[in-house]
């Protein structure tokens, strides 16, 4: 994905950490995001386009996180995800962890966030 943007969208219900994720993620030139409220826009939206990586609040009206997330792999089977969650209880760290997906806490804090998506990301960035 060399000189290509990765195409990020980022799913909460709450509207201002929705926007603040957006807002540090807009930080980097090599992102285009997108945003949806809940789970079952986000599953819509990947009806229409391919993402590299969702970012994806656990608890959310429609479809939760992992709900959303399974269905929006059917969408796109290449999409990687990072659930952001305020509750780490060692069920959901461990279906997360089953799922291939990387987990980070609330209150979310820019340098975790892009760390997170970096990592994630990896060589599809090219150099971060």
């Amino acid at each position: 994905m060399e000189n290509a943007r990765a195409r990020i969208i980022v799913v909460d219900d709450e509207d201002l950490v929705r926007e603040l994720m957006a807002l540090y993620l807009k930080s980097d030139r090599r992102f285009l995001i997108d945003e949806a409220a809940d789970g079952f826009t986000a599953v819509s939206k990947t009806m229409m386009k391919d993402y590299n990586l969702a970012i994806l609040d656990i608890a959310m009206p429609h479809f939760n996180g992992l709900e959303a997330m399974k269905h929006m792999r059917i969408n796109c089977p290449n999409l990687k995800f990072i659930i952001v969650t305020g509750m780490m209880d060692k069920d959901l760290l461990r279906e997360c962890d089953s799922l291939g997906c990387r987990v980070i806490r609330k209150p979310i804090e820019k340098k975790t966030l892009l760390d997170a998506v970096y990592s994630t990301l990896g060589k599809e960035l090219g150099a971060a």
